[in-house]
């Protein structure tokens, strides 16, 4: 015994220095990223998400192993394996052998919380920032709904106006002819967004930024955002072939 090394238990005792660690590094992470734009954070979570796959894997390698080991004939060999093995062992042999496979099972079963623990403290950080992506496209949407809603509200004007002058209900194909009524009844959409300036636009005077936006700015309907809206109010996805 004197010369026996409980590596798995040292292994396990690590982890549970590694799961503190993790949890700090966590902590430090969400710290960091209170003010970190969408992208980079999503290509965080993306990563962790990546890393879960190739985890969920090799538990998927594991199992399957199990279950070859819990196969009633696997079993029957391997009892007569051991028994083979330790039938010329004396007392004091097989106690040490016990004693042995006792600190090992002790190890694994405590290797086994350390990764149940950071399971789920890789969930629960997931799922956090899950939900935080959630409630903010929500929020954003919201805000967006509202800052459009004079444009929303003359497309959906337009389109049961537009309706009412078809005899069947409106086909895909109809979307060039809804277009066309848009533009004879709200030629310009209320509501013109301020155009976007770029980083080295933004260097320049103040009057040039105005003047830039103005050039910049679309002061009509776009092709996608009509599209959008006959498709949201009939079903159809609009096109501009006969069939």
């Amino acid at each position: 015994m004197k010369n026996y090394k409980i590596d798995d238990l040292a292994e396990g005792v690590k982890g549970v220095e590694e799961v503190q660690q993790l949890m700090d590094k966590l902590v430090e992470y969400i710290k960091k990223n209170k003010k970190k734009k969408g992208p980079s954070l999503l290509e965080d979570i993306a990563e962790t998400q990546q890393k879960m796959m190739s985890y969920s894997k090799l538990i998927t390698d594991e199992l399957s192993l199990f279950r070859e080991l819990i196969n009633p004939e696997t079993q029957e060999r391997k009892i007569k394996q051991i028994n083979d093995h330790y039938s010329k062992f004396n007392k004091a042999e097989l106690i040490e052998e016990l004693v042995k496979a006792r600190l090992l099972i002790e190890g694994h079963e405590l290797r086994i919380r350390v990764q149940k623990q950071k399971i789920t403290v890789l969930d629960e950080f997931y799922d956090k920032h899950q939900r935080g992506r959630i409630e903010k496209n929500k929020s954003k949407q919201k805000g967006k709904e509202k800052t459009y809603k004079s444009n929303n509200d003359c497309l959906e004007q337009c389109y049961k106006a537009f309706s009412k002058t078809l005899e069947a209900s409106v086909r895909p194909i109809d979307y060039p002819a809804y277009k066309r009524f848009l533009l004879k009844l709200y030629p310009h959409p209320p509501f013109i967004p301020e155009a976007r300036l770029t980083a080295k636009e933004k260097q320049q005077s103040i009057q040039i930024q105005n003047e830039d936006r103005d050039l910049k700015a679309r002061y009509t309907w776009s092709d996608a955002t009509v599209r959008a809206a006959f498709r949201k109010f009939s079903g159809a996805i609009a096109t501009t072939l006969k069939k």
